[in-house]
């Protein structure tokens, strides 16, 4: 067994407590730097393997594979999502984000109304449904 190559962990902001995320499982929770150093080493654990925070390589590539193909069925029926992000700085501030260096933001001119309108003009368009 090894730690999942689809987890996500991190230190919560001013706290003793850790979060622990796993893409393909779709799972996450809240938990200690006990279990989070459990999962790093490789020490088996049944809840940690049931959750697929911990899991046999070979089983893993194989549920990634189930999962990549399930999303190429659903694609087909599920509705589109468009994102329209002029900058990519973030102005929540969180403490534990790694986001909190970038400043994409500053130099950069304002959203100009006819780079907008022609956005959506675009996806009214291509996407009217």
């Amino acid at each position: 067994m090894k730690a999942s190559s689809h987890n996500i962990t991190g230190k919560l902001f001013n706290s003793d407590k850790w979060f622990i995320i796993n893409l393909l499982s779709r799972n996450a929770d809240i938990t200690d730097e006990k279990h989070v150093r459990m999962i790093e080493e490789g020490t088996p654990d049944p809840q940690l393997l049931e959750k697929g925070y911990m899991v046999d390589p070979d089983a893993e590539q194989e549920a990634y594979r189930l999962a990549y193909l399930e999303f190429l069925d659903n694609r087909k029926t599920e509705e589109v999502q468009i994102f329209y992000a002029p900058w990519y700085s973030c102005n929540f501030a969180c403490g534990y984000c790694y986001q909190a260096s970038y400043d994409g933001a500053s130099g950069v001119p304002p959203v100009q109304q006819d780079v907008i309108r022609a956005f959506f003009a675009y996806i009214d368009q291509n996407f009217a449904g």
